[in-house]
């Protein structure tokens, strides 16, 4: 009997029938990451993304595409046989995408932290590299052109939205959202940073040389226009996962007090503008926007930034 890599090789190059029965990604995959998590230490090199065959098992008639597989690729197993089917654009990853709770180090290196006891750091890391924490990732757990949020390990507990001089400002291009259900539809956080400061000056403009919070993210780091202070549906987003987040920077603050947790007392500025008089806070305490509060008004920032990388 030929190996299973033989019979994927040889029916590579067969014709095929048309009876198919598609495997769909989606599907598979999350099939194929429960199962994988209790075969992996046991099948290091069979795992794959799409099909696992075992004991004499069978794949007939059948198109295996379009899957992701962290080892393996589009049919593995530890022994069966493939007749009669297309085995085609599945994709070998030899990484693994980050999660929300994952730390993010200063030289873009990022790992998931142990869940109990003490924490413990790569070797060759401490605390003090310690830049963010992951909060959200792609929904379609697209790998390959991975993309995942991190919220910044600090922020500025009081500030405005707009300098004082400037209450009433209508930022050109920046949508008006004038009722919650639509602002919380606002995912433009980095585009509206970058509008934003553009309109209301920068670090070195003398006639609005106060901070407001759109600057603040703005200048987080150390790199201008990296960090950005989030749209509403981007600080829904760290509420939801605020029960993985918090934890991870709560840990982190006991070996570093700089460091803060995200608080549930108090409101978060989005970027997202309501009108020339008013923008949209959020508060982690109701897990809600807050209505009719002025841009001179001062409420707490915390900058995110968005990384493209597996770890």
């Amino acid at each position: 009997m030929l190996s299973l890599y033989q019979q994927l090789k040889c029916n590579a190059m067969q014709s095929y029938s048309p009876i198919k029965s598609k495997m769909l990604t989606n599907t598979f995959f999350t099939f194929l990451l429960l199962a994988l998590s209790t075969i992996a230490s046991a099948q290091t090199e069979s795992e794959g993304g799409g099909v696992y065959l075992k004991n004499g098992g069978k794949l007939m008639s059948s198109i295996v595409t379009q899957n992701y597989a962290l080892k393996g690729f589009g049919v593995s197993g530890t022994s069966g046989e493939v007749l009669n089917s297309n085995i085609n654009n599945n994709l070998y990853l030899n990484k693994e995408i980050v999660v929300p709770g994952d730390i993010l180090m200063n030289d873009g290196t990022v790992y998931t932290p142990n869940t109990t006891g003490a924490l413990i750091f790569p070797t060759g890391y401490t605390v003090a590299n310690v830049i963010g924490v992951c909060f959200w990732t792609n929904e379609s757990n697209d790998f390959v052109n991975a993309k995942s949020l991190v919220i910044a390990i600090n922020e500025n507990s009081s500030i405005t939205w707009a300098p004082t001089t400037t209450n009433n400002v209508d930022i050109p291009n920046l949508p008006n959202f004038g009722d919650p259900a639509a602002a919380i539809s606002d995912k433009e956080g980095f585009t509206n940073t970058a509008k934003i400061v553009a309109h209301l000056g920068l670090l070195n403009n003398p006639a609005l040389s106060s901070r407001y919070a759109a600057r603040y993210c703005y200048e987080y780091g150390t790199a201008a226009g990296v960090w950005f202070l989030p749209a509403l549906n981007q600080l829904v987003e760290i509420y939801r996962t605020l029960s993985i987040v918090n934890p991870v920077l709560s840990r982190l603050n006991a070996l570093q007090s700089s460091i803060v947790p995200i608080s549930t007392s108090g409101n978060y500025w989005s970027s997202s503008e309501r009108a020339d008089y008013g923008a949209w806070p959020f508060s982690f305490s109701s897990g809600s926007p807050t209505y009719d509060t002025g841009k001179t008004q001062t409420h707490r920032a915390r900058a995110i930034k968005v990384i493209s990388k597996t770890k």
